[in-house]
């Protein structure tokens, strides 16, 4: 009897070290994805994944195809019109060490003869339109060794690191990095210049090089507006005033980060944009002689300053 409660003791044990584990990733929008980590056992679908994780999900019943992914966490549909806009949830799967768009819905738990919620896989979903895709994680990034992460990851914040030369007109190197201080390879920099009484314009996008450095040339004194982008980050952005420092003369070489420029803290500070400007109608009078010898006094032009709307330029 003691060997017999010792082996049921030891396979019951072997039971629990062995559980399976799955890596799930919703990603919202460009920016903004979350993790989750699901146990569980035996032959279990991507529906049974998501109904055991910490994501909140609205599905409809559509058959023979089983439930049709609505929303999840308020993004998306209710379930009472599940296709109410054009985005929708894509659904795919790891394999190969890639996401594998899913020809099955979530209610099937095979892809073909390919089991789609498998120990140590990962299952992606993703709020968007044909062939975009969640941010690919592997397990590892979201499953720890001793045990299922119930929690969700937070998505991180870029910031933004220009150095200006002496605050004059000319070439500004910039790098990118994330709010831990890692550098972001191939992270995009938008720059825009303010055009006083117009708008702001798009002079260049900058993609940093592998060591997330980049640099573009100022080509005049203003008011500059620069925004990072990674499709795993939130953006964040900053604005500068670079001056002609010259008399029309450009600083060709601007200097390093050990010299003054402007940094930006992980919690991004709003862009001050100047203060609208009030129209205004001003009457210019020209006087006329009439063929009598009569004068005359006639209006013959306005002019009206526009407004300048505060906005954020993307």
């Amino acid at each position: 009897m003691k060997f017999v409660a010792l082996f049921v003791l030891l396979a019951a044990l072997s039971c629990v070290v062995a559980a399976d584990r799955v890596g799930i990733v919703v990603q919202y929008d460009d920016s903004t994805f979350a993790t989750d980590c699901v146990e569980f056992s035996g032959v279990i679908t991507a529906y049974d994944a998501l109904l055991s994780s910490s994501f909140g999900i609205e599905t409809a019943d559509f058959p023979p195809y089983g439930p049709g992914l609505c929303g999840i966490d308020s993004v998306g549909c209710p379930a009472s019109n599940c296709f109410c806009d054009s985005n929708y949830w894509g659904f795919f799967y790891s394999k190969g060490g890639s996401w594998q768009y899913s020809n099955v819905g979530i209610g099937f738990p095979l892809d073909g003869d390919y089991q789609i919620v498998r120990d140590g896989g990962v299952i992606g979903f993703r709020w968007g339109t044909w062939g975009q895709r969640p941010t690919f994680k592997q397990f590892g990034d979201i499953c720890i060794q001793s045990g299922p992460q119930a929690q969700k990851s937070e998505p991180k914040t870029l910031g933004l690191v220009l150095s200006l030369g002496g605050n004059c007109v000319g070439k500004v190197n910039f790098s990118v990095a994330d709010e831990e201080g890692r550098v972001m390879p191939l992270a995009e920099v938008n720059v825009l210049a303010y055009s006083p009484g117009v708008k702001w314009e798009k002079i260049g996008l900058v993609v940093v090089d592998g060591d997330g450095k980049g640099s573009i040339a100022l080509p005049h004194a203003g008011h500059y507006y620069f925004e990072a982008f990674n499709p795993m980050y939130i953006p964040t952005h900053t604005d500068i005033f670079a001056e002609d420092c010259a008399g029309g003369v450009a600083a060709e070489n601007a200097t390093d980060s050990t010299q003054s420029g402007l940094v930006l803290s992980s919690t991004p500070t709003p862009v001050q944009l100047p203060t609208p400007v009030p129209p205004k109608v001003i009457a210019v009078l020209e006087r006329k002689n009439v063929a009598d010898g009569l004068s005359n006094w006639a209006l013959t032009d306005w002019n009206a300053a526009a407004w300048l709307f505060p906005w954020r330029p993307r």
